[in-house]
């Protein structure tokens, strides 16, 4: 598995988050993520923030340089946008895209060049991880499907250094040899699963 797979990787992560989006109540968005600073609602915001990015990466080659901070408050606009809905349309727009043009050669963020394979490839895993936060926040505990999620976790070996971890993902989580693909995946990511 290779970055030359983020394609592929972030359309299967898109669908999966496609298919975990339409089950989201209004009673659900106020319900606590594994994601432990951020609410549903703030999670959503935080995902369909990231779709735009990589969205805005693919069709411009260019993403603008933010700083990042969980937990941080979230822009005036995406606070009046409905979340459950603006993830649906990001994430199918997102899709699209994706499907018709494959990742950039290359993305800029900021005024750092890095592969589109590699942009691609970190959206796949933040894609998934998240919609699997979504998923289980709202007691669906829908896997990631196995194939994806065997692939996104060799993946997350060569994207999450263990030295560079903190401070957004947390250790990992010890899980046996009969867990499965997507308890393994996610537990990489520092997740407690099941």
């Amino acid at each position: 598995m290779g970055f030359a797979d983020g394609t592929r990787l972030l359309e299967g992560s898109i669908v999966y988050a496609l298919v975990v989006l339409t089950d989201i109540s209004d009673a659900d968005l106020e319900r606590s993520t594994p994601c432990s600073e951020w609410n549903l609602r703030e999670l959503l915001w935080h995902v369909n923030e990231s779709m735009a990015d990589l969205h805005e990466g693919i069709v411009t080659g260019g993403v603008e340089l933010f700083e990042v901070v969980r937990g941080a408050t979230v822009p005036a606009p995406m606070r009046m946008a409905e979340p459950r809905g603006t993830a649906q349309v990001l994430a199918s727009r997102l899709l699209s895209v994706v499907s018709m043009r494959g990742s950039s050669p290359s993305v800029s963020i900021g005024d750092r060049p890095l592969d589109g394979g590699v942009a691609a490839s970190v959206g796949a895993i933040e894609v998934a991880a998240h919609a699997w936060d979504i998923s289980h926040a709202c007691g669906h505990n829908l896997d990631v499907p196995k194939q994806l999620a065997r692939d996104l976790l060799e993946l997350s070996h060569d994207v999450i250094p263990e030295p560079h971890r903190s401070p957004f993902f947390a250790p990992p989580v010890k899980v046996g040899p009969s867990a499965s693909e997507t308890d393994k995946f996610v537990a990489f990511l520092g997740r407690m699963p099941g």
